[in-house]
């Protein structure tokens, strides 16, 4: 039997580190189970260039992850400097921002596909909306492809933008420019992909014959785990304030000086509120207790000494990062967004609010009791085994494309 072909095409850099690109990361190092279905992922066409799925099975692999840290201080103090400036707060600016980061990345990335010469997929997953509207509107080559849609939001569709674009958003006139694209690319999709029951279930303006529903998926291995004699937290994403690392290090500021000296809290990752935390931690004079590890390449080896993962976002999809902790036995505690809620029990994990004094009072309950962590883990563990493997993942991709 012949192979059918899977292209994936995502408007933006496919080797920043966050949660799309983890994803398609994912579905790269499924591709063995692809293959027993006689499907073969190809290429991963992003605002870059081509990635050939057939020569490499991993993005990050010989990509510089951390990059240039002049260049990357630079950046975070130069978006510092204009945040506070009165010329960013305001619709033009954002405007600007919204279609050199999101809008220019998609077109150009439709024009890589388009220019591309040899075979191209049988299908197609997108990775973002505006990629799929470009590629409806640009591509002439009369072949109708199948095509998927992976929709990384909550059950609000433009809650990143309400948040990150304020002024953008309650434009109307710039706003209804960027939902016609997002809409067309919605209804010229064969099918529509939510990371969550709560995602699919709260948007009410696609039609549930296109709606499905896929839990991301990681590897089945568990890194065995190092002694320790502290209780280590952590928490893992890009610095922002949309993830609120901010909170958790307020929280850390109402323990005694007693209890600090018991815990040891690590945020992974960078952005552009990482400068901000880092200068709160010496205002609360939590430098001993507070380690910024910056990018990592290998989160699942930080996990190993790890005991809580911490996520107080105002906003998720389905985070590969609550997945990883999952996997490694950790007691989870996150807010209620997205599809967090449907990744954790109580016997595993706790809901939080975005407020020190909850985040505080939730984590001296847990750290009273070691016995309760290391039962904790097992839980998690088995919650992991049973809804976020990526054997389960690929297989519900298989049976959807397949179904079209």
């Amino acid at each position: 039997m012949n192979n059918s072909n899977i292209d994936i095409i995502y408007g933006h850099d496919l080797f920043l580190v966050h949660g799309v690109n983890y994803v398609t990361n994912m579905l790269l190092h499924g591709k063995s189970f692809f293959e027993k279905h006689n499907l073969k992922l190809c290429n991963i066409f992003y605002s870059g260039g081509v990635f050939d799925c057939r020569i490499n099975s991993d993005i990050y692999k010989n990509s510089e992850v951390s990059g240039s840290q002049a260049r990357s201080y630079l950046k975070r103090t130069f978006i510092g400097f204009l945040k506070n400036s009165f010329l960013y707060k305001n619709s033009l600016v954002e405007l600007l921002l919204v279609y050199y980061r999101m809008v220019r990345p998609a077109k150009k990335t439709i024009s890589n596909y388009c220019k591309y010469r040899d075979s191209k997929g049988d299908y197609i997953i997108f990775q973002d909306a505006l990629s799929a509207f470009f590629y409806f509107k640009y591509n002439k080559d009369n072949i109708r492809r199948k095509t998927i849609l992976i929709l990384h939001t909550t059950e609000d569709l433009y809650e990143c933008i309400k948040k990150d674009r304020p002024f953008f958003y309650s434009n109307k006139c710039m706003f209804r420019w960027y939902d016609k694209m997002e809409q067309t690319a919605i209804s010229n999709v064969d099918k529509i992909v939510f990371l969550s029951n709560r995602a699919a279930h709260g948007v009410n303006s696609i039609p549930n014959v296109k709606k499905n529903v896929i839990y991301n998926g990681i590897e089945e291995f568990t890194f065995e785990k190092v002694p320790h004699s502290l209780i280590n937290l952590v928490t893992v994403g890009s610095v922002l304030e949309r993830k609120g690392q901010r909170y958790i290090i307020e929280a850390l500021n109402l323990f005694t000086k007693e209890e600090l000296l018991k815990i040891r809290l690590y945020i992974v990752g960078n952005g552009d509120d990482y400068d901000y935390c880092r200068s709160l931690v010496r205002q609360y004079n939590l430098e001993d207790y507070v380690v910024f590890t910056g990018l990592c390449k290998d989160v699942p080896d930080v996990l190993k000494s790890m005991d809580i993962f911490i996520l107080p976002s105002a906003s998720e999809g389905l985070p590969i990062s609550i997945i990883e902790a999952l996997r490694q036995g950790l007691f989870v505690l996150v807010t209620d967004v997205g599809g967090c809620k449907e990744m954790i029990n109580p016997m595993m994990g706790d809901i939080i609010q975005r407020d020190p004094k909850d985040i505080k009072e939730k984590l001296s309950s847990i750290l009273q009791s070691r016995e309760r962590l290391l039962e904790a883990g097992n839980f998690s563990k088995r919650m992991f085994e049973e809804k976020f493997t990526l054997q389960m993942m690929i297989d519900n991709y298989v049976n959807l494309l397949k179904a079209l």
